[in-house]
C-alpha cells in the first residue's frame, strides 16, 4: 500500500514539473522548482516509512493465531462493556433550560426533573380619608419572600418552600406524592403541608391571583386553622373540571405538642359546561367541616381587606366565644371571553360554640378584567385556579409587556354575632407584566366599614393604595 501511495505522489510531483517547465522562461526558475520537488519527494518517503511501520504493527495485533482478522478492542468496548452511570447520566440529561427564568434540569426521558423556586413580593402602601388618624398610615413590607424547589422522580412529585416574610421563617408548600394520568384525568395523591383547595381565589397562590390580595370570600370563609395544614390531599383533574378532597390538621408550627390539633375536611369541584373558540365557562362549589380544638377561646381576628400592611382596615367578627366547629360552603362562577374574564363567588360559614349558640358569616365578590395587549386570561379550565399569564411581547425581548385592567366589588357581613361588623370594598387595579415572571401591580381600594366595637368604632370610609413589584420563578 505504501509503495502505491509513494508512486502516485511521486508521479504527481513529476507531472507538475513537466507541465510547469515550459512556463518558466529562465533556467534559474526551473532549478528552483526542481529543488522544491526533491524536497517534497523526501517528505513523501518519510511518510511512507511511517505508514509501513503502522501496517507491520497492525499485522501483529490485528490478527489471531490462525491469521483471521481480530476485532479491535476499541470497536468491541461499546458492545460488550456496560456504560458507566456517569456517562449514562451525561448522555441522558438534556441541557439546562431557562424557560421559567431559572435553571431547570430535566432528563431526556422526562423521568427526573428539578427546578428551584424564588418568589419575592415587595409592597408599598398608603391609606387616607379615614376619620381615625391611626388608619391613615403608610409603609412598605415584603409581602412574601419564598425560596424552594420542586421536581419529580418518575411518577412521584415533590415541592418544598420556606417563607421569610414578616421577620419569621415559615414552612409553606412542603409535600410529596404520586401523580399519574389514568385516562379520566390527572390523579394526584399528596401528603404534607399544602394550600387548601377552597374557592377560586383561595385555592390560587398569592403570586397568581389577578389582584394584590384575595377577595373577601377567600379571606373570611376560611378554616380557623388557616389556609395551610399538614395532611393528605387527593384530586382528579381533566380537561373540563376537577374534584379534590383534603383532610388536614393545623399548619406546621401552630401546635406546640401540648393539645389536640384542629381537624379540617375540605372538598371542592368544578366543571366547564361551555367551551369553544370564544373561551369557556367555569362553575364550581366547595365546602368544609372543621372541628376546633378545645383550647380556642375566641374566634380569629377580623378580616383585613385592601392592604395587608394596614391591619387597622378590618371588619371585626364580634364576640364569638368557645367556638367548637365550623361548617362552610361556597359557590363560584367564572369565565373567559377572548382577552376578558369575569368571576363571581359567594360563601358562608356557620360557627357552633359551646357557650353562646350558633352564628353565621357570609361574603360575596364580583370581579372582572381585560388584557389590553391581547393575552389570554390565565384561568385554568382543568385545575380551577389562576396561573400567571403568558406575555406575548416581553420587555426582556424588547417588547412592552402585558397590560391588564381590573375591577372588583367585595361585601361581607358578620353582624349575626354580638357586636359583629360589616363592610364593602371596591378595588380598581392595573397590572403590568414585564414578562412571564416579573411585573408590577397597582390596587386602589375604596372601603366602607362599620364596626360596633374595637379601636375604630362606628362607620368609617377611606382609600387604600397598594403598589407591588414581584418576581416569581
Amino acid at each position: 500500500m505504501s509503495r502505491i501511495v509513494h508512486a502516485l505522489m511521486s508521479g504527481c510531483a513529476v507531472a507538475t514539473v513537466v507541465m510547469a517547465e515550459p512556463a518558466f522562461a529562465q533556467d534559474g526558475e526551473v532549478a528552483a522548482l526542481r529543488a522544491l520537488v526533491d524536497k517534497q519527494a523526501r517528505q513523501i518517503e518519510a511518510l511512507s516509512t511511517r505508514l509501513r511501520a503502522v501496517e507491520a504493527r497492525d499485522d501483529t495485533t490485528g490478527r489471531d493465531e490462525s491469521g483471521a482478522p481480530r476485532v479491535a478492542a476499541v470497536a468491541r468496548a461499546p458492545l460488550l462493556a456496560p456504560a458507566s452511570s456517569a456517562s449514562a447520566s451525561m448522555t441522558s440529561v438534556s441541557p439546562v433550560t431557562w424557560d421559567h427564568g431559572v435553571p431547570s434540569i430535566e432528563r431526556a426521558d422526562g423521568r427526573f426533573t428539578f427546578r428551584p423556586r424564588l418568589r419575592v413580593l415587595a409592597d408599598g402602601s398608603t391609606s387616607s380619608g379615614s376619620r381615625f388618624p391611626d388608619r391613615n398610615i403608610s409603609g412598605t413590607e415584603l409581602r412574601l419572600v419564598r425560596l424552594g424547589a420542586d421536581g419529580g422522580i418518575g411518577d412521584f412529585a415533590y415541592r418544598a418552600e420556606i417563607d421569610f416574610a414578616g421577620d419569621e421563617v415559615t414552612i409553606r408548600d412542603a409535600w410529596f406524592g404520586y401523580e399519574k394520568d389514568i385516562g379520566l384525568g390527572g390523579l394526584r395523591l399528596l401528603a404534607g403541608n399544602k394550600l387548601n383547595d377552597r374557592s377560586l381565589d383561595g385555592a390560587t397562590s398569592l403570586t397568581s391571583i389577578p389582584f394584590a390580595e384575595r377577595n373577601t370570600v377567600a379571606n373570611l370563609i376560611a378554616p380557623q386553622g388557616g389556609s395551610y395544614g399538614v395532611g393528605v390531599f387527593a384530586s382528579l383533574a381533566g380537561e373540563r373540571g376537577h374534584l379534590s378532597l383534603n383532610v388536614k390538621g393545623e399548619g406546621e408550627g401552630s401546635n406546640d405538642g401540648t393539645r389536640n390539633d384542629s381537624l379540617v375536611v375540605i372538598g371542592r369541584g368544578h366543571v366547564v359546561p361551555l367551551r369553544g373558540e370564544f373561551g369557556f365557562l367555569h362553575l364550581g362549589g366547595w365546602g368544609f367541616h372543621e372541628r376546633i380544638n378545645d383550647n380556642v377561646g375566641l374566634l380569629a381576628e377580623g378580616d383585613v381587606e385592601g392592604s395587608n400592611f394596614n391591619q387597622n382596615i378590618a371588619v371585626l367578627p364580634g364576640l364569638i366565644r368557645d367556638p367548637r366547629s365550623i361548617d362552610a360552603f361556597g359557590v363560584e362562577a367564572a369565565g373567559v371571553v377572548g382577552s376578558a374574564w369575569f368571576s363571581g363567588e359567594y360563601g358562608e360559614r356557620h360557627i357552633r360554640t359551646s357557650s353562646t349558640g350558633r352564628f353565621k358569616q357570609d361574603a360575596w365578590s364580583l370581579s372582572g378584567g381585560l388584557f389590553l395587549t391581547g393575552e389570554a386570561p390565565p384561568l385554568s379550565s382543568s385545575e380551577g385556579v389562576w396561573h400567571r399569564p403568558e406575555v406575548h411581547s416581553s420587555v426582556t425581548n424588547g417588547g412592552l409587556g402585558a397590560f391588564e385592567l381590573l375591577l372588583r366589588y367585595d361585601r361581607e357581613d358578620q353582624t349575626d354575632a354580638p357586636f359583629g361588623g360589616r363592610g364593602s370594598f371596591t378595588t380598581l387595579g392595573a397590572n403590568w407584566y414585564l414578562n412571564n415572571w416579573a411585573g408590577f401591580k397597582l390596587n386602589l381600594v375604596r372601603y366602607n366599614i362599620l364596626n360596633p366595637i374595637g379601636d375604630f368604632p362606628g362607620r368609617d370610609r377611606g382609600v387604600s393604595a397598594v403598589i407591588r413589584g414581584e418576581i416569581v420563578f
